[in-house]
């Protein structure tokens, strides 16, 4: 039995906007693969690849082809990936407030991919998906480049002022709407504290650094031990901030996490974005939903 993922996004943007960016390679470079040659017909060609696709080529490139669609409403195609056919398809509905895209890709023999999952590499590509077509920032992508420390930095601009970004990280209800929690998340906020982003494999952390607007640290359990969570918000012009945020202090081992992590994060970041900077992380459906198979 093969994996599917499904997707639905809520974007705030007419569905006609949203399609463009589905088949346009100047657009798709921003969420999806760095290039793509894209013939939008029936059995036309749809090559795409480079550094933040969700998986890597074994060659240039991927080749896929359409194999169906609307006119400006849905697009099918079939993807070449782990040496099978997976098939992708995007179709977009109205919604009264822009359109809701549905993604589903089936067919896959795996969910593992060398920048870590890719139910979370896809989260991240629409949660791109949904800030251009709004009219607003990308930030992470799919990582695919060898871990060299174990840490896992990762840095990018919010455009809220800095005690909006820290307050969505000890309001229970906000970490809900971009942690994805598997259970009621936690924040108590101050030092010494529970934080507890809900994740079904993770047990709840304390809160070693509480320092409104600045920043947030917390102890990360890790097998018998702790690793460390670092969230720092800088300043910026124009009521925005940066955030800077560092997971580190992991143990040698024989199989390190970071890659997965690394993804997870990168994913959960996307979405800590799109609700501060548009009120939800646009998921029609929880996280554990997106996905069935084996």
């Amino acid at each position: 039995m093969a994996y599917e993922l499904r997707f639905g996004v809520r974007i705030r943007a007419p569905r006609e906007t949203v399609f463009e960016r589905l088949l346009t390679p100047h657009h798709l470079a921003r969420w999806w693969c760095n290039f793509a040659q894209v013939e939008p017909k029936p059995g036309g060609k749809f090559v795409f690849g480079g550094d933040y696709a969700i998986a890597q080529p074994e060659g240039h490139a991927f080749t896929g082809r359409f194999t169906g669609g609307v006119v400006r409403k849905s697009v099918t195609f079939a993807w070449p990936l782990f040496g099978v056919e997976t098939n992708v398809t995007w179709d977009i509905e109205d919604a009264a407030d822009g359109c809701v895209l549905h993604a589903t890709h089936a067919g896959l023999p795996t969910l593992r991919s060398t920048c870590g999952s890719l139910h979370d590499a896809w989260r991240m590509c629409l949660g791109n998906l949904k800030a251009i077509a709004e009219g607003r920032g990308d930030s992470f992508r799919p990582d695919h480049y060898p871990v060299r420390e174990l840490r896992i930095p990762l840095d990018t601009v919010l455009d809220v002022p800095r005690e909006r970004a820290f307050g969505a990280l000890v309001a229970p209800a906000e970490l809900r709407m971009w942690a994805e929690p598997a259970r009621d998340p936690v924040a108590e906020p101050r030092a010494g504290g529970t934080w507890d982003l809900g994740w079904r494999d993770v047990r709840p952390g304390r809160i070693a650094a509480f320092e409104p607007p600045h920043g947030l640290a917390v102890e990360w359990p890790h097998g018998d031990g702790v690793t460390h969570v670092t969230f720092a918000f800088e300043e910026k012009s124009g009521d925005r901030c940066a955030l800077h945020f560092l997971h580190d202090g992991f143990p040698q081992e024989e199989d390190p996490p970071i890659v997965p992590l690394r993804c997870r994060w990168s994913d959960r970041l996307v979405g800590l974005k799109n609700v501060l900077e548009a009120g939800d992380a646009g998921f029609t459906e929880p996280y554990d939903a997106q996905v069935s198979g084996p």
